[in-house]
């Protein structure tokens, strides 16, 4: 599909990083049911998973794979190449899966994956001519000084994030769980079912703020967040669910 110079500059032109993963999933697809958006999932190229995405992808018009390896100058090539508007930073790893091991070139870790991809996406966005919108998800709890080796990368990029002179929003999520997910999380999934009534019963009592923002959410409800957030600019910075919902 070609894009002349005018379309370009209007179309929401959109990279999701992390694509592969719960919530990257749901933001994809999620996507391609707006046709006014161009979208590139990003999918490592020695990726298991990259046959079933293209395939997947053949039923979206709007959406392509994006396969730059894991390298400073591929993916600095890669967001010359594509000029997104908008850039999703979804990775994430878990302790388990690094215990597994995978046929990643990249270690398991959440300094590799969590900080260490991320901050090589935000590098090469900042070389640009003209750098995307950051949608980063980081999480409740991240603080700077935090010792939890999990909230200590997000507090990292968080920092970076703000001495960067580029659009972007990080957006501190509570529990991602839901039964569509693929990731066995039992420990995450039962304190979101247990959890449910009582943000349920803070919303009827008025704390309403409150219960948007610690209510567990699935993937795609997650996902419908992060695209209204995206592509409203005036919500900026470190944000939680409850001020996106409130627009």
């Amino acid at each position: 599909m070609t894009t002349n110079a005018s379309e370009k500059s209007s179309t929401p032109r959109i990279l999701v990083i992390g694509a592969t993963g719960y919530t990257g999933r749901a933001v994809v697809a999620q996507l391609a049911e707006r046709p006014a958006t161009k979208v590139w999932a990003h999918i490592r190229p020695d990726s298991s998973a990259l046959p079933d995405w293209q395939e997947r992808v053949k039923a979206w018009e709007n959406v392509e794979l994006s396969t730059a390896a894991w390298e400073e100058e591929a993916i600095r090539a890669e967001l010359a190449r594509l000029e997104p508007t908008h850039i999703f930073l979804l990775l994430g790893t878990t302790k388990a899966r690094g215990r597994q091991g995978t046929d990643s070139a990249v270690a398991d870790t959440y300094e590799a994956v969590d900080y260490g991809l991320t901050h090589m996406v935000l590098e090469a966005n900042k070389a640009t001519a003209q750098p995307g919108r950051v949608i980063y998800l980081s999480a409740i709890g991240v603080k700077q000084g935090t010792t939890n080796p999990y909230l200590k990368v997000r507090a990292r990029i968080e920092a970076e994030l703000q001495a960067a002179s580029v659009s972007w929003a990080s957006v501190r999520a509570s529990f991602i769980s839901g039964p569509d997910r693929g990731e066995s999380r039992p420990l995450e999934r039962i304190g979101s079912v247990a959890s449910k009534p009582l943000f349920a019963a803070l919303g009827a009592l008025g704390a309403k703020s409150l219960s948007e923002r610690y209510q567990p959410r699935t993937g795609a409800e997650l996902a419908a967040l992060l695209i209204d957030c995206a592509l409203n600019p005036e919500l900026s910075g470190i944000l939680h669910l409850d001020d996106i919902v409130r627009g």
